[in-house]
Formats: structure tokens, sequence, C-alpha cells
């Protein structure tokens, strides 16, 4: 009994402190395409489950649609004309954030400023 009540507990707390950090600022990463490396800066905004913001490239910036904060996941999408990309979210450390589409994925960390 004392081991499901840890396991539970543990749980719990992990359920909480994954989600509780706030994505909400500046975050840059590099992204791998078959034109070669290019830098993306995403600005996400946390508006209790809405999220919002831009990501930026060389290439322009692009608004960021569909933004959702829930208890398993942080989720966005990202149109480019016709074709829409869905995003998936993770937190690796305060300051890493793990993106995830069905195209790639790749490690943002947060800008200081």
């Amino acid at each position: 009994m004392k081991k499901l009540l840890f396991a539970a507990a543990l749980l719990f707390a992990f359920t909480i402190t994954g989600f509780s950090q706030d994505i909400s600022g500046k975050w840059k990463g590099t992204a791998e395409s078959p034109q070669g490396t290019f830098e993306l800066e995403f600005m996400f905004k946390k508006d209790g489950t809405a999220l919002t913001g831009t990501v930026t490239s060389s290439f322009g910036e692009i608004e960021l649609t569909n933004g959702k904060i829930d208890d398993k996941e942080i989720s966005f999408d990202v149109a480019i004309q016709d074709f829409v990309i869905h995003n998936v979210c993770e937190f690796i450390s305060e300051d890493l954030l793990k993106v995830k589409s069905d195209m790639s994925e790749l490690t943002v960390g947060r800008v200081k400023e």
C-alpha cells in the first residue's frame, strides 16, 4: 500500500511540475532541411490554457495557430500557405524545450533577456 501511495504521489508531482513551467518568452534553435541548416526563433505567450506567438526564420515570420496548453501537452500549428504543421512541445528542463512535428524534431533554448 505504501508503494502504491508513493507511486501516486510521484506521478502527481511530475504532472504538476511538468506544466507549471511557463513557456512564455523567446526560444531559439536550429533546424535541418534539404536546403541546409537554418535558425528558428519562437516567441510564445501563455494566457491560461491558450498559447499564441510567432516563429521566425530567414524566410520570414509566421503566426502560431490553435495553441493549447493542457494537462498532457503543449501544442500549436504553423501554416505555410495551405500546408499546416502540427507541433507538440515537451520541457526537457526549465530552459530547454523539445518541439516535435511529423516532419521534424528540434530542441530550442530559452533566450534570457
